[in-house]
């Protein structure tokens, strides 16, 4: 079962740790986790590494003008998210300052995670997103992403706000799908 959204209680979220260091403040955040009958190794593996073949989420990307051309990991390189940090296997954190409600995404070439946690960015957004695995017990993996999303300035956080009222239920389809196909991966080995 995959559990989706804001938790209604106060508690962490595996990644809470982690991305606090990042975004400690954000706007937006959306979360997925389920749990996986394989190891830790094998379950991140299936999360970070599968391609990208699910019909539907190719199609939902290229609507956006996006090409997924293989894993999750390339995905995000590809659009130019910066790899703030990457433990195998526990977790994979990339980031991205941009503006996603532009056509052309209006990124910022950012080379460092130092940069990138410097950039105050008033135009843009700051994007973190994490995709990780934590032992349940000896036989079970919990897989699990969120991102969270920050805008300085008034303006750039109506744009944003605006821009995720319509993307919110894709992005989350997406990372279920994403969930559910590493999930199936990581058992069948």
């Amino acid at each position: 079962m995959i559990s989706a959204g804001n938790r209604p209680d106060n508690t962490l979220f595996p990644g809470d740790e982690v991305l606090s260091k990042y975004l400690p403040c954000y706007q937006w955040r959306t979360r997925a986790s389920l749990h996986v009958n394989a190891g830790q190794v094998a379950a991140f593996d299936a999360l970070i590494h599968a391609n990208i073949r699910h019909p539907l989420v190719g199609a939902m990307l290229r609507l956006r003008g996006l090409r997924p051309r293989g894993s999750v990991r390339q995905f995000f390189v590809q659009y130019g998210f910066l790899i703030l940090e990457e433990q195998r296997p526990l977790r994979l954190v990339v980031g991205l300052i941009s503006r996603p409600w532009c056509w052309s995404g209006g990124a910022v070439d950012v080379k460092s995670r130092e940069e990138w946690l410097q950039n105050r960015a008033p135009s843009h957004v700051k994007i973190v997103s994490i995709f990780g695995a934590r032992m349940v017990d000896d036989r079970t993996t919990q897989l699990f992403t969120e991102t969270r999303v920050w805008a300085e300035c008034p303006e750039t956080r109506w744009k944003f706000a605006a821009y995720w009222f319509v993307v919110k239920p894709f992005s989350q389809m997406i990372r279920c799908i994403w969930l559910r196909e590493a999930k199936k991966r990581a058992e069948e080995r």
